[in-house]
């Protein structure tokens, strides 16, 4: 069976990137860590706030997001960080819409989380997947590995030293290091546990 197609998206594609994530991040460690039991519903604002943040900081940037298409709507997606990123007014701005959508407590927790996380990151030149995601409906069907391997690619052509992401959720350690991943740290943050895993180019 030939690999989904992929596509580069832009901020045209916004809100149909936040509308895969939000399915397919609902119920997420991280998201209930900073939301609490909002982020069970894929609707919830308070949801759709942080990950339309997590998708347009970098959609602003040129960073590269990428997408499954189907016939109706986005299958799956992908974002993507490049390194030695310099102060950006569009990003921050971004971080100031987020800050007046959550309420303080949730926006301190979401900020030492990524703090946590990007201290875990090894000190490579490396990309950084923030989500993978696939609809709940076409989940197992090899979405997200096709837009991992799309970003191993990537690395590989850009010259970066590997691909590094983290995750919450023990069985995506397991599918992870089946792609070459390997742990390289492990943080708490609160109650939260989170793996970081690279694998290099």
């Amino acid at each position: 069976m030939s690999a989904p197609e992929t596509v580069r998206l832009d901020l045209s594609h916004r809100s149909a990137v936040v509308d895969v994530l939000a399915e397919a991040f609902c119920g997420y460690p991280v998201m209930r860590f900073v939301l609490g039991e909002g982020a069970d519903h894929p609707t919830d604002p308070g949801l759709r706030a942080l990950i339309d943040y997590y998708v347009g900081h970098r959609l602003v940037r040129g960073w590269p997001v990428l997408g499954v298409p189907g016939a109706e709507s986005l299958r799956a997606a992908i974002t993507i960080s490049e390194p030695d990123a310099p102060p950006h007014a569009e990003a921050e701005a971004e971080l100031g819409r987020l800050r007046a959508a959550l309420d303080a407590p949730a926006f301190e927790r979401m900020q030492r989380f990524e703090r946590a996380s990007a201290h875990a990151e090894p000190p490579t030149r490396h990309l950084f997947v923030g989500m993978v995601g696939v609809r709940p409906g076409w989940q197992g069907r090899g979405l997200g590995r096709t837009l991992l391997e799309r970003s191993f690619s990537m690395a590989s052509a850009g010259g970066y030293q590997g691909v590094c992401l983290s995750t919450e959720l023990p069985d995506n350690v397991r599918f992870y290091e089946r792609l070459g991943f390997r742990i390289v740290a492990e943080t708490d943050v609160d109650q939260l546990h989170t793996w970081c895993l690279f694998r290099p180019s």
